[in-house]
């Protein structure tokens, strides 16, 4: 990731946590699954202290987007703007955890697919994504005689 994307997947993260604090909230959980070319979020647990699981608390954040091209040259991404408006947080949770699982395994929910949970831990102000890879393998063999 560039400098700016980690800027910028900073920037949200410290975002929705803040957000997840006055709510007691201290862990979310957002599952993913997908294969044949097509998936995405599958639940959004969000967990306080005592373990008890809580719907998403009806707040906004302000989430930064950063828009970027393909630069042939370098072969690489460049960000051109970055822009901040206002999502629900349970927009904004989705749509970091799945930022963070293609920035490091793009095309992920592509043929045989995969899955993984992305994991907010409000007290140690940590994301962490676990991500699993389906594959089909094959065995081939060839005799003559």
């Amino acid at each position: 990731m560039s400098e700016q994307i980690t800027d910028v997947v900073a920037c949200n993260k410290q975002a929705i946590i803040e957000a997840l604090k006055p709510h007691g909230i201290v862990k979310v959980v957002v599952e993913y699954y997908g294969g044949g070319d097509s998936g995405g979020t599958e639940d959004v647990r969000l967990e306080l202290d005592n373990g008890e699981t809580v719907y998403p608390p009806d707040v906004s954040v302000i989430y930064a987007e950063a828009r970027s091209r393909y630069n042939l040259e370098t072969r690489s991404f460049e960000v051109e703007t970055v822009s901040k408006k206002e999502k629900p947080l349970a927009t904004a949770l989705d749509e970091l955890a799945m930022h963070l699982v293609e920035s490091h395994h793009a095309g992920w929910k592509n043929n045989d697919g995969g899955r993984g949970s992305v994991v907010f831990d409000v007290n140690s102000n940590e994301i962490n994504v676990e991500h699993e890879e389906y594959y089909t393998e094959s065995n081939s063999y060839s005799y003559s005689y």
